[in-house]
């Protein structure tokens, strides 16, 4: 399976709001990482009618420090190997800093 034909999914789906709100606490505070989650899941509910969303890898990779089971979701967005995703992970923690 290509890229492309792997990212055609509502990739915002593949993730919860509590998700978003944890990936976005590694750049923002508490509440403005809520703001973010909610307008990011607002957005996506507004233009249902328009062509899948993509989430830009900054994105992707802060929802990888959420979890494992983000990383693992944020591997299969990106079609990518076991090993380029725990590189992108090791990555992502050392760019990214929490407010928590």
């Amino acid at each position: 399976m290509s890229t492309n034909e792997s990212r055609s999914r509502d990739e915002s789906e593949y993730f919860t709001l509590q998700e978003f709100e944890a990936a976005f606490r590694h750049i923002a505070s508490a509440n403005d990482a809520k703001r973010q989650a909610r307008e990011m899941i607002a957005g996506r509910a507004l233009d249902d009618n328009g062509p899948p969303w993509q989430l830009a890898p900054d994105i992707l990779d802060l929802l990888s420090l959420v979890s494992d089971s983000c990383a693992e979701r944020v591997r299969e967005i990106l079609n990518i190997s076991v090993e380029e995703a725990r590189e992108r992970r090791v990555r992502a923690s050392t760019r990214f800093q929490s407010h928590e």
